[in-house]
């Protein structure tokens, strides 16, 4: 019930994450980067659980706060000092509320990305590139299958060498230094030695030897065709009010926004729209099962 979402067609996922992660990145108007990252925050917890964004968010906030300190201290540009470092540089207003809104575009992005794994599995890109170029799309799915992989054999392999003394909570720095450049290096031998073993598979496979064929079990319906036509619909308003002066906001040397017009609402409420897809997919799809439960 929680995978309605992914039960879209692969264009159709596709087609949305393009639309908002482009959306999100280009136009950095604060109501518009706010939508966004609450909607991928709200999606990745009903994706992977509560407790999993609780995890994502515990390192997402100390890179947001890190981001905007940082651009605050080392960027000098903006009209309105609030106050001077000792070598004389200023900590300006802009700079500071640019941080922030840059801080909040990168998590965003890396939110929207996790929601993107969880979707766009690797049979549906090879669906989608396969036909086109099969050896990109195979490096691609290979590529997204090894990440979360190898992650859980570095702590199968922590786990184990705790067991004996050896993990990376023992000793002092140095050795737990050493016992992590261990770990690691256990695990980057088993990635290589995966990667010879699958190259040598698919060559006695007769990989590359023929024309490829692949199998799908995708079809385009009616339901595609909505998603479709609301994500492009959505985007094109979005973009439509960008161009008509409706959504804008300049951060340098001095921070002008928009103000709320009619365009600007409108397209504030179709970024929203296009944002919290996923999520009424998943609402309507739960209306749906409760329904056909009281029925029987």
């Amino acid at each position: 019930m929680n995978r309605a979402f992914s039960s879209l067609h692969p264009f159709v996922g596709m087609a949305y994450f393009i639309a908002v992660l482009t959306l999100t990145m280009l136009y950095m108007h604060p109501v518009l980067l706010l939508i966004s990252l609450l909607a991928s925050a709200s999606y990745v917890g009903i994706l992977k659980g509560v407790k999993k964004l609780l995890k994502t968010l515990a390192c997402i906030i100390p890179f947001m706060l890190l981001m905007g300190v940082f651009n605050a201290l080392f960027n000098n540009a903006g009209q309105t000092p609030l106050f001077y470092l000792s070598n004389g540089n200023a900590v300006t207003r802009e700079a500071l509320i640019y941080g922030v809104f840059a801080s909040m575009m990168f998590a965003g992005v890396i939110l929207w990305f996790a929601c993107f794994n969880e979707i766009m599995t690797s049979d549906k890109l090879l669906f989608l590139f396969g036909k086109f170029s099969p050896s990109v799309s195979l490096l691609l799915s290979m590529a997204l299958r090894l990440v979360p992989r190898f992650g859980e054999k570095i702590r199968n392999i922590s786990k184990s060498r705790a067991q004996i003394g050896l993990g990376t909570e023992s000793g002092g720095i140095a050795r737990r230094f050493s016992n992590s450049a261990r770990i690691l290096s256990v695990a980057v031998s088993w990635a290589l030695e995966g990667s010879i073993t699958t190259a040598d598979s698919m060559k006695s496979r007769g990989y590359g030897t023929a024309r490829r064929t692949s199998f799908s079990i995708y079809r385009f319906d009616t339901r595609d065709a909505a998603a479709l036509t609301i994500t492009v619909a959505a985007a094109a308003a979005v973009i439509a009010a960008v161009l008509a002066g409706g959504i804008y906001a300049r951060y340098y040397p001095s921070i002008i926004i928009s103000a709320a017009t009619p365009v600007s609402v409108c397209g504030t409420a179709a970024f929203a729209l296009l944002c919290f897809i996923p999520h009424f997919t998943e609402v309507r799809e739960a209306y749906i099962w409760r329904r056909s439960a009281s029925a029987i």
